[in-house]
């Protein structure tokens, strides 16, 4: 299989944000695969991560664990 050629555009938060909030790997994970990570890029990605309430939590949540599993 070839891959299709890596592109060096930037993170697009509103397509983070959207497959976060919605657990979408497939839709996360072409996207990362689109785009050329470069180390400020995955600072940015973490920190999206990290804004997203549902994602970062300090307790086990039950209705988070469902979403997910």
């Amino acid at each position: 299989m070839n891959k299709p050629p890596v592109q060096t555009g930037r993170l697009r938060e509103d397509l983070v944000k959207e497959a976060l909030d919605v657990v979408d790997w497939p839709k996360l994970r072409a996207h990362l695969d689109a785009v050329e990570l470069s180390t400020e890029d995955l600072i940015e990605l973490c920190g999206h991560i990290r804004r997203c309430s549902d994602w970062i939590a300090k307790y086990p949540r039950k209705s988070f664990e469902a979403k997910t599993g």
